[in-house]
């Protein structure tokens, strides 16, 4: 790690997310526990930054546009997540029960693995559909309904995750 170039910004994000998730878990603020937590995030920051410090030159550099973006991402994605299981329910309430499941395989342009994974968990986070698979910029969805895999095909969230990643042609 001596020759390359250290990403301090994206080191003290990691650490705060990590410390941050190390309090939810623990929902305790003794010096104890906040000690510990300081310890396992410093040690997973360092651990983290050994593996992918050869990889990228930055790669947990951001704009803050894409921060905003993120947040926004996450506020559609908590939408869509209640919508879904608006939809689940009446499938599985309907007296008929309405299934018709199926794997949908579809091509995306995301660039990063990080956007294809969040994507991914994105799809499957939403009732009536779950991500099988990831092979390159194929994801292959499993799909309650018929709707369901429709509509993953041409899910405007995909748009919002080119626009996280930086590109500007991605559709509004």
């Amino acid at each position: 790690m001596a020759n390359q170039k250290y990403d301090y910004p994206g080191a003290l994000l990691i650490f705060v997310l990590l410390m941050g998730f190390w309090v939810l878990l623990t929902n305790n603020l003794h010096w104890q526990e906040l000690l510990t937590g300081f310890v396992f995030s410093v040690a997973l920051t360092y651990v983290w930054a050994e593996i992918t410090i050869g990889e990228h030159p930055r790669p947990t550099a951001f704009t803050l546009k894409q921060l905003f973006s993120l947040i926004y991402y996450f506020i559609r994605l908590a939408w869509e997540v209640v919508l879904a299981n608006i939809h689940v329910a009446t499938v599985v309430l309907h007296p008929k029960l309405p299934l018709s499941p199926g794997l949908v395989i579809m091509r995306n342009e995301l660039k990063k693995d990080l956007s294809r994974v969040l994507y991914a968990n994105s799809i499957t986070l939403t009732p009536g559909t779950i991500t099988v698979d990831i092979s390159g910029d194929l994801h292959i969805v499993h799909a309650l309904t018929r709707d369901a895999g429709v509509g993953v095909l041409d899910w405007y969230m995909l748009d919002l995750m080119k626009k996280i990643e930086g590109d500007e042609t991605a559709n509004d």
